[in-house]
């Protein structure tokens, strides 16, 4: 990519300022078998962590078609084939015994095991080998999404409930009815979406306490 030394330059500047950088790398089909160059160029580069999520091929509000009239974004072609799957098993294998003490100090922030669930399980399931497992996440219980229109989501991969341009306050927002029907819906695990999320995020009950 273009821009890949200035992402660089920009975590060497973080570094000298004394900041933590973790690095998110999408999987999709085009980058899957650069991962041991992904690693090995934020690490050298002076990243405190790698991490790693699959793209999102399937949801229309997250990173979607719903602006490609502007921007083409995704689409299912980025998605891995049956075969790209099996070489990806097989880098993440590779990977396990190239950074052996990346993974135990968690430089490398996701285990192996979780990035063949994240990866290769999601990615079989998107061509029908397997079922999707919904991630533990309550996102919708602590986070909001605020879109560049003032759209306010739960989360990004479920829908809207409201926008700051309706003139009403964000903490009238988000406690509205349609947000708390939202909350009640992924608790309860109605919202199919939830199956598909590439990119959850859980609080248990000590940290929501230190909010």
């Amino acid at each position: 990519m273009d821009a890949f030394d200035l992402v660089l330059d920009g975590i060497r500047l973080a570094k000298a300022q004394g900041l933590a950088v973790t690095t998110r790398t999408t999987i999709q089909k085009e980058n899957f078998r650069e991962m041991p160059q992904v690693i090995r160029s934020a690490l050298d580069a002076g990243a405190d962590s790698v991490s790693f999520l699959a793209v999102d091929v399937s949801n229309p509000f997250a990173f979607g078609d719903r602006f490609d009239d502007v921007i083409p974004i995704m689409d299912a072609t980025q998605a891995l084939s049956p075969d790209d799957i099996n070489e990806l098993d097989d880098i993440i294998t590779q990977l396990e015994v190239n950074f052996t003490d990346e993974f135990a100090t968690g430089r490398i922030a996701e285990p192996p095991d979780k990035l063949r669930r994240i990866l290769v399980q999601y990615f079989r399931a998107l061509i029908g080998e397997g079922d999707f497992v919904a991630p533990r996440c309550n996102a919708p219980h602590f986070s909001t999404v605020i879109e560049v229109d003032g759209t306010l989501r739960p989360c990004y991969f479920l829908p809207g409930y409201g926008s700051l341009r309706d003139g009403q306050k964000l903490d009238k927002i988000i406690n509205n009815d349609t947000a708390q029907d939202l909350r009640v819906a992924y608790a309860s695990g109605e919202r199919r979406e939830c199956e598909r999320c590439v990119c959850p995020l859980y609080k248990g009950p000590r940290s929501l306490l230190r909010m």
